[in-house]
């Protein structure tokens, strides 16, 4: 177990964030899903990481970057999907930007 999360902590390919299914949450990777018993597909429900951010300049808002989804964005500038999120509701500034759901400008 241990080689497998270092390889997919390594990968370009995986994206590591908190995952939502029907049975809860927890770190894990999008689009991956451990063989069950059943012959069923498990199902990922959605959650607040599937909508669109932007990073903006402070005061200008001027767009800086934009992302498909609150994970991706985390991905991206290296935090956590959970701060990330955080940071969009609190309307945090972090130095001379700050992170939003697209049109909300």
């Amino acid at each position: 177990m241990k080689e497998i999360k270092e390889y997919l902590n390594a990968s370009p390919y995986a994206l590591k964030a908190t995952v939502w299914t029907d049975k809860g949450n927890n770190e894990g990777y999008y689009g991956l899903a451990l063989k069950t018993d059943k012959a069923e597909p498990q199902r990922v429900v959605s959650s607040s990481t599937g909508k669109k951010v932007d990073k903006r300049v402070t005061g200008t808002h001027e767009l800086l970057g934009t992302w498909d989804s609150i994970a991706k964005a985390a991905h991206a500038e290296n935090m956590c999907a959970a701060k990330m999120s955080r940071s969009i509701k609190s309307n945090a500034e972090f130095g001379d930007y700050y992170y939003c759901m697209s049109n909300t400008v």
